[in-house]
């Protein structure tokens, strides 16, 4: 029953995928309202997470900010509905989203055993399994295929919706086998150790499992997940940070900050360190492009 549930729900998404994006940003801006303005979505968490960040900013101030990240999140509901009714030519054919230094990656592929990509809650993480699609320089070599490129992933309480949400993220590749539950990444890196992979991990979220003292990250007492840094460190991956940054409307820069060619050669405090300080710069820079209604801090 379940998977005919979500067959039917995807199946209609994927009707509505069919409008171009100009259409569905249409939408974005009446669901941008309705979540801002109507049900008031986790209001009091947002304002209290940007309050506590941006403590010299002014009411004004804090109120864009939370008015540009409601828009925001809009876009990545119509964005991630977009792309799952795509095929990578689609996809590529858009240019949603950017590589603007995929050499960097590259470089650090070619003579690492595999790769850790640290990402965060920055830009739209549903947009993902297009990776293979978003280097349009051709003279530049792209590492990704549909064979190397692994994204981990949170699986959803609700199962139903988290079926779908799984269809609509490998939509665009049809069998890829791209996608990691988080609890299983460990034995899977463990199982593929002899593959030269790319490992994509968000790092962000508040701590499930062994949580790590970060220090101040935005102002507050933070603590950090080490499962991602752990397995890099173990296995002795090279470290990147993946910057996701909205550039206009439709419109998303993926650039790559080295963290190091080898994580086995340095402690798991200056990793988790070294990646909370690039995610605060980024934010500092773009501030309504983070998720600001998750509960990062409890």
């Amino acid at each position: 029953m379940k998977n005919i549930k979500a067959s039917a729900i995807h199946g209609i998404m994927r009707l509505f995928a069919m409008f171009p994006l100009k259409v569905h940003y249409f939408f974005a801006d009446i669901i941008a309202f309705f979540l801002e303005k109507v049900i008031c979505y986790r209001q009091a968490v947002v304002y209290t997470n940007l309050a506590r960040s941006f403590p010299g900013l002014q009411p004004g101030e804090l109120k864009q900010i939370a008015h540009d990240f409601y828009v925001h999140m809009a876009e990545i509901i119509v964005e991630a509905i977009w792309f799952g009714g795509c095929d990578l030519k689609r996809v590529r054919k858009a240019r949603i989203v950017e590589m603007a230094n995929v050499e960097v990656i590259d470089e650090l592929y070619r003579k690492s055993p595999s790769v850790a990509v640290f990402y965060s809650h920055c830009g739209n993480w549903e947009l993902l399994g297009g990776l293979m699609a978003y280097n349009y320089d051709d003279s530049v070599h792209s590492p990704f295929t549909g064979d190397n490129t692994f994204v981990v992933y949170k699986e959803l309480r609700n199962h139903l919706w988290n079926e779908i949400l799984y269809r609509n993220r490998i939509a665009p590749m049809p069998g890829f086998n791209g996608l990691v539950e988080s609890s299983s990444i460990l034995r899977f890196c463990i199982r593929h150790r002899q593959e030269k992979n790319l490992y994509h991990m968000a790092m962000d979220q508040f701590p499930y499992e062994v949580a790590h003292d970060v220090g101040l990250f935005l102002n507050q007492r933070t603590k950090g997940m080490l499962g991602g840094i752990g397995l890099a460190q173990r296995l002795g991956f090279a470290a990147v940070y993946m910057k996701y940054v909205r550039t206009g409307r439709g419109h998303y820069r993926i650039e790559y900050v080295k963290i190091c060619d080898d994580a086995s050669q340095m402690s798991q405090d200056d990793l988790l360190r070294r990646y909370y300080e690039l995610l605060e710069e980024e934010i500092i820079e773009t501030p309504a492009n983070w998720l600001w209604s998750h509960k990062r801090w409890k």
